[in-house]
Order: structure tokens, then sequence, then C-alpha cells
């Protein structure tokens, strides 16, 4: 029986560790905001009802009325939750795949040279497809626990980092960065390409 593992980890390498871990058991994972209050993630259980959920420490609890989950799933992710309990949308290996390639095709990803940084929450899927998108090409991948504007431009600058998905909000809190200017300026020149709102860059 194929099941569904919570995982409440930060962002960083034992987050991508587990996922790998999750899905060469033939299982399946839902990424969980370790920063939600105990009730919020009560809810989340609740509804998704996953068998198990691995902690913020590392540590995994067994947990009861599991629900299973359908070979070839990859990830659940959990809606807001705002007319009820919150809803899981269950994406696919094939899926996922499909949406990697995809978008590494339109933005001319060279996993042998460029290298994604995700930074943004890992609960929602703008952030979790980073992670999933370089693990689907094999592109080199730097995981950070949350956006700091300054680490960013340090991954930029010394870690070889070409590749960032950034919201407005945090593209226009990274150094140098000011309303209508050049993406180019709060980044090094060898960051390829930002996703943002496009009226920020003009």
């Amino acid at each position: 029986m194929n099941e569904l593992v919570a995982v409440t980890l930060p962002g960083g390498p034992q987050f991508v560790e587990s996922i790998q871990k999750i899905w060469d058991g033939g299982d399946a994972f839902t990424p969980i905001d370790p920063r939600l209050p105990a009730a919020e993630l009560a809810r989340v259980i609740e509804s998704l009802r996953p068998s198990s959920i691995v902690h913020a420490d590392g540590t995994t609890s067994q947990l009861n009325d599991a629900m299973p989950v359908q070979p070839g799933d990859a990830f659940v992710i959990a809606t807001s939750g705002t007319t009820g309990l919150p809803k899981g949308v269950v994406h696919t290996h094939q899926s996922m795949r499909a949406s990697a390639m995809a978008t590494s095709t339109a933005l001319e990803i060279d996993p042998s040279s460029d290298c994604w940084l995700a930074c943004l929450p890992l609960a929602h899927i703008g952030g979790l497809s980073v992670v999933l998108r370089a693990l689907t090409t094999k592109t080199k991948l730097m995981v950070h626990p949350g956006f700091d504007a300054q680490r960013v431009s340090a991954s930029v600058e010394d870690d070889g980092v070409t590749r960032v998905s950034l919201v407005t909000r945090a593209l226009a809190s990274s150094p140098g960065a000011a309303r209508n200017t050049s993406v180019k300026r709060p980044f090094s020149l060898s960051m390829r390409r930002v996703s943002t709102r496009p009226s920020l860059l003009q």
C-alpha cells in the first residue's frame, strides 16, 4: 500500500533527502509549513490523513486513520482551507515531470551549468516546484530555509546560483532593488533569469 508522509522539515538538504527517501519507498509526501501553529497543523493532518509525519527535528511519528495514495502519486499540496478543512491537490510523478520539463525547456535550463536556488516556502507549489524541477532535470540545487535577501545575494555571488524564482515582494526587498530598476541590479550579472511581475522590471 502506498502511503502519504507529511514533511514539516525546513528548507535545506535534509528536506530534499527526506522526499527522495519517501519516493524510493514508493510513497508520496505532503509538505507542511513548519511555522504552522499546532491547531493549524492539526487541521491539515485531519484533512490529508498521512500515515506518518517527519518533524522539524528530523524525527518521525506514526499517525492513525491514514488514507493511502495511489501508485504513481508523487506529492500532495494542501489548499489554504478558507472554506473549511484544507483540501489535498494530488500531483503524480508523470504530471510533475511534464511540468518540470516544460518549464525547464521554456527557461532554457542547462543542467550541466545552471544551479537553482529554492528560497520560497516549500509548502506552496511556487517554492516546491523549484526543488522538483531541479531534481527532475538533475540540475544543481541549493535550498534555503526561507527568503533572506542578503543570503540570496551571497549565494548568487559565491555559490554559483544562476536561477532563482521570487515573488515580487522578495525581489523588491533584495539589496539595491527598487521599483522600476533592472533585474540585474539587485543580483549579480551572472544571474540569467529572475521570474517576477513584468511591471517591476519596467
